[in-house]
This record gives C-alpha cells, sequence and structure tokens, in this order.
C-alpha cells in the first residue's frame, strides 16, 4: 500500500525521498520533504502523490449552430490511456453543467478529430460546451455556440433615407 515504518528512531531531523516516477506513474508532489522528530515520536503522515498520466493533449475545440443542431468538433494532438470523451453543455460559461452526451476515443498517439451533433437543444439559443476526457478528468473549454456582441464593439446600423 505505500506504508513504510521505520522504528526506535532517535529524534532528529530526517529527510525522505521517493523517485520522480516509477513504472506507469508520475510523482505528484515535491521531495525530498524533511521531518523534524521529537522524543519518543513517530511520524505516520509523510504522503507522496502519484499519477497515471494519459496522454491526452487538446488541440482545438470549435462549436457551431447548424440547422440540424449545435456541431462540437475538437482535435487531440496526443491519446494514450483515453476510454471515451464526454461531452457537457451549460446555459452559460459559469453555468451548472451537465454531460448531454459521448464518444469513443481511438486512442491514436498521433491524435483525432472527434464530432458530435447536440439535437437536443435549438441552434438559436447560445450553449456553451466542454469536452472531459474520461481518462484523466481534464476540461477542455467552454467554448459557446454562438458568438454574442461584446460590450464595446461596433455593429454596423443602416437606416433606409426617406426623402420628401
Amino acid at each position: 500500500n505505500g506504508a513504510y515504518t521505520v522504528g526506535s528512531l532517535p529524534s532528529g531531523t530526517y529527510q525522505i525521498d521517493v523517485p520522480a516516477s516509477l513504472p506507469g506513474l508520475q510523482r505528484t508532489t515535491t521531495s525530498p520533504k524533511d521531518y523534524t522528530l521529537g522524543v519518543g515520536e513517530d511520524y505516520v503522515d509523510a504522503d507522496f502523490g502519484y499519477i497515471a498520466p494519459t496522454a491526452v493533449q487538446f488541440v482545438d475545440l470549435t462549436v457551431q449552430a447548424t440547422a440540424k443542431g449545435v456541431k462540437v468538433s475538437w482535435q487531440t494532438a496526443s491519446e494514450g490511456g483515453e476510454t471515451f470523451f464526454q461531452v457537457w453543455r451549460a446555459q452559460s460559461a459559469d453555468g451548472a453543467y451537465k454531460v448531454v452526451g459521448s464518444v469513443n476515443a481511438t486512442n491514436n498517439p498521433s491524435g483525432a478529430s472527434y464530432t458530435w451533433l447536440d439535437r437536443t437543444i435549438s441552434p438559436d439559443v447560445t450553449t456553451w460546451y466542454k469536452i472531459e476526457s474520461v481518462a484523466s478528468g481534464e476540461f477542455f473549454g467552454p467554448v459557446p455556440s454562438k458568438q454574442e456582441p461584446q460590450p464595446g464593439g461596433s455593429m454596423l446600423l443602416f437606416i433606409p433615407f426617406v426623402s420628401r
């Protein structure tokens, strides 16, 4: 389980060091760490975290309203250990997201392109989408289905000229 006990150490400062990586794992905490023990004291909370990294690297996410629904497309530069992606949707960028679809991963080391069509929402409504790498729990996005005019931006207004 990764727990080690060393007993009968005299009081003093000790340094604990663990490898930066193990087969299939990468350390997520700093090492070495210094620990000071008092007389008759045991230290049992030395914790060094490791993760099994996935090789998913997102490079692009686009969302486009179409006549058939909202098309969500994304591209990865690399994949490894990925099983599928989940598509999340909300009514605003910082809104409450919910899973609305999933797409199986190709698990291609060179990456791949994916498309998912949301037929459950009107393309006239602005919605926000994120893609989740299920293996790592990482999110890519959010991206809106329509670009809203930005405050301070310019707009063209055509007014008919009527003269008498």
